[in-house]
């Protein structure tokens, strides 16, 4: 009875000790990939729009300071308006109609066609995200 007694006890510490490590494992691999600096947040958007455009190197390293100074406009814009809804979407609407004006620039009329359509798919999928 002893033995079966230690024998439960010693697998109930595993047990928990498994769990536990599991989890942690699982929450420091999530929180990485979730810690994108700007740079690297840009990088992602210009590739994934290189993509859906087919935009050449120089085109993608001309926009990449454009999404840069969008991102970092977003922030300041998030913090500055946190308490006003309206205020934050226009300030997002202003901003990216800006992006897109230098992005315009940059690319064909046919590129900027398919970046749009880049851009409401990605609205759709944060969308969907929220729901």
């Amino acid at each position: 009875m002893k033995n079966l007694f230690k024998l439960l006890l010693a697998g109930t510490f595993l047990f928990t000790f498994a769990v536990k490590s599991f989890s942690q494992t699982t929450a420091t691999a999530s929180s990485s990939q979730t810690t994108l600096s700007i740079q690297e947040k840009a990088d992602k958007i210009a590739m994934d729009m290189s993509k859906a455009a087919t935009l050449t190197a120089a085109q993608v390293k001309q926009i990449t300071p454009y999404i840069i100074e969008l991102l970092k406009q977003k922030d300041i814009d998030v913090a500055q308006y946190k308490d006003n809804d309206e205020a934050l979407l226009k300030a997002k609407n202003d901003r990216q109609a800006v992006c897109n004006a230098k992005i315009k620039a940059v690319v064909t009329d046919d590129q900027f066609a398919k970046i749009k359509i880049y851009w409401e798919s990605k609205k759709k999928q944060n969308n969907d995200k929220t729901k």
